[in-house]
């Protein structure tokens, strides 16, 4: 229930009140509201997105909010979205597990370029944290097998296999919900000629009040 009520946040964000969206490059120009920004100077966050996704991983106190994710997937135009279970986090990337004859493992042979979504609420700040990652994910080696499962009495053997997404673009989203007004404040990571480029995005202001 709690990751449903966030999806419904997080819609009426985007498309109730989303011709209401301001943009503002500095929260000095914001207007007279009790906002403090959360996510610090591009120049003090940590060099990598991976390491800044560990730090909000490790400041949960339910980590399993962090390892529910969905997965975009894009074969022949058409995307298509699942709820995945993150089963590692390295220095390169997000390790998940799937069935090799999934819809996702067909749309991946076709297309590597994938899309991964975390959703959270800080329990003790009470804010709304997303990620967003896109980046090309690949087929581990020597890293498939098969596990026995009983459905209905019956046992069947269910085939498996793990994948690493290896991010190429991570933005980091922090939801302040105020009145009148919500700020949104995003940094975003892209990994250009070598290395990752940390840049604060415009704060966003989202009118609470719906249009008429």
């Amino acid at each position: 229930m709690k990751k449903i009520g966030l999806l419904l946040f997080l819609l009426t964000m985007t498309t109730v009140y989303g011709q209401s969206y301001n943009s503002y490059s500095d929260s000095q120009n914001l207007p007279q509201i009790n906002f403090k920004p959360v996510l610090g100077d591009p120049n003090t966050l940590p060099n990598n997105p991976m390491s800044q996704f560990l730090n909000w991983y490790n400041a949960s106190n339910d980590s399993s909010d962090f390892q529910m994710m969905a997965l975009s997937t894009s074969s022949g135009g058409v995307s298509a979205s699942c709820t995945v279970w993150l089963e590692n986090v390295t220095g390169k990337g997000f390790v998940f597990q799937s069935s090799p004859q999934s819809q996702q493992a067909l749309d991946i042979q076709n297309n590597q370029q994938v899309a991964l979504l975390f959703l959270h609420r800080n329990p003790t700040s009470g804010l709304y944290q997303q990620i967003r990652v896109e980046g090309a994910v690949s087929l581990m080696p020597n890293q498939n097998g098969s596990k026995s499962v009983s459905v209905n009495k019956q046992n069947m053997e269910l085939q498996w296999a793990y994948y690493m997404v290896v991010p190429n673009q991570v933005s980091f989203d922090v939801f302040h919900p105020l009145s009148p007004v919500s700020v949104q404040e995003t940094v975003t990571y892209q990994f250009k000629r070598g290395r990752w480029i940390v840049n604060r995005q415009p704060y966003l202001l989202v009118n609470n009040q719906p249009n008429s």
